[in-house]
């Protein structure tokens, strides 16, 4: 796997993980209406952590 490829397959994971703790965050919140047995708590933590992440993780792949 060249530099390149390498670069695209972190921007990729890091837009999705974005993507995916924005969409935690919004049902943890209560504005996407879903029901699950976990505490919204724990929803808001994981989704804040992932959104944080991801967007660490794209941000560092654009400033290469």
């Amino acid at each position: 796997m060249n530099n390149k490829d390498r670069r695209l397959a972190l921007l990729i994971s890091g837009v999705a993980d974005t993507l995916i703790g924005t969409a935690f965050l919004l049902a943890g919140l209560g504005f996407v209406p879903v029901k699950i047995g976990i505490p919204s708590i724990i929803i808001i933590l994981i989704g804040g952590i992932m959104l944080v992440a991801g967007t660490t993780v794209a941000v560092y792949t654009l400033s290469r």
